[in-house]
């Protein structure tokens, strides 16, 4: 059985907005300040990727217009290097953040 292929994105700006093609992509920021990452609303139920922080600067998380983020607590950013977080759409625009958040 081989193994599934997932794309891996590096941020290359400050900041990043969250499309269809980057379902079941891995994103890493390797930037020395903070990256903001915008999520789309138009992003449907089941899509998904993993965030990364490689880089000093922490990768904030945020809802775009019309989009709901969700979290634990208040956290939509990354604690630290080399922290991943998990962006999961439950509905149609209505996300889950978790992971390593701050």
């Amino acid at each position: 059985m081989a193994l599934a292929s997932y794309p891996n994105i590096t941020i290359n700006s400050t900041t990043f907005t969250l499309k269809s093609h980057t379902n079941g992509a891995i994103i890493t920021s390797t930037y020395g300040s903070s990256v903001n990452v915008v999520v789309s609303n138009d992003l449907p139920a089941g899509h998904s990727c993993w965030i990364i922080q490689m880089g000093a600067g922490a990768v904030w998380v945020t809802a775009g217009s019309g989009a709901t983020l969700n979290s634990t607590g208040t956290g939509v950013a990354t604690a630290a290097l080399y922290s991943a977080v998990k962006l999961m759409a439950v509905t149609d625009g209505n996300f889950v953040l978790t992971g390593s958040l701050a």
